[in-house]
C-alpha cells in the first residue's frame, strides 16, 4: 500500500499542498477546503502537514452509520461515498488526527483519497515534505508511533496558541520523524 510520507522539518509552510488539493477536488483555489492542511508555528518556525493516516482498522469508517467510508480497492485509501453520507460527524468524532471534517454547504464529510492514486498535494510540494512512498511492513509500528505522537501535539493545542511544538512529546517526535 502507498502512503504519503510527511517529512515536517522540509516543510516550509508555503501551502502548494492545500492549494493543489482544493483545485484538483473541487475545482478552486481555495486551501480552507483543501483534505490537507498545514499547522504552523511561525514562532517555532515549525509547519506540520496535516493528513489522513489512512488507518488499517480506520476509526473513522467503524464509526459511520451509513457505510459511506470505505477502502478503495485499488489505492487501499479509505474514501468518502458522497452519496450515502449523512454529514452526521461521527467519523470526525473518530478521528485521532483531525484529518477529517464535513463540507456544511454540500453535507458530506470530506478527507484525503490520495487522488485515485496521484496525490497532488505530493505533486505540488518542491520541498519534497510531502512523498507518495510504498508502506514497508517494517515501518508500520514506526509509523503508527509517529502519528501517536503528532495526536498527543495535536490535543495539546488551545484556541489561541496553536498546538504545542515546544513540549516534550513534540522532542520526542523530532527524534523518531
Amino acid at each position: 500500500m502507498k502512503i504519503i510520507k510527511v517529512n515536517p522539518s522540509r516543510c516550509t509552510g508555503c501551502r502548494s499542498c492545500e492549494i493543489a488539493c482544493s483545485f484538483h477536488n473541487l475545482g478552486e483555489c481555495n486551501p480552507s477546503r483543501a483534505r490537507i492542511h498545514i499547522i504552523s508555528d511561525r514562532i517555532r518556525g515549525v509547519n506540520l502537514p496535516l493528513i489522513c493516516q489512512q488507518c488499517r482498522d480506520a476509526p473513522c469508517k467503524a464509526a459511520c452509520p451509513t457505510g459511506a467510508l470505505a477502502e478503495d480497492p485499488e489505492t487501499h485509501a479509505v474514501i468518502v461515498h458522497e452519496n450515502k453520507c449523512i454529514g452526521c460527524r461521527q467519523c470526525v468524532l473518530a478521528c485521532p488526527f483531525g484529518a477529517i471534517d464535513v463540507y456544511q454547504d454540500m453535507g458530506h464529510s470530506f478527507k484525503c483519497n490520495l487522488c485515485d492514486g496521484t496525490p497532488q498535494c505530493v505533486e505540488a510540494c518542491e520541498e519534497d515534505a510531502l512523498t507518495f512512498v510504498e508502506e514497508a511492513r517494517e515501518n508500520r509500528d514506526k509509523n503508527w508511533h509517529i502519528a501517536e505522537m503528532l495526536q498527543k501535539i495535536m490535543q495539546s493545542q488551545d484556541e489561541d496558541s496553536g498546538p504545542d511544538f515546544s513540549g516534550e512529546t513534540y522532542t520526542e517526535w523530532k527524534k523518531v520523524v
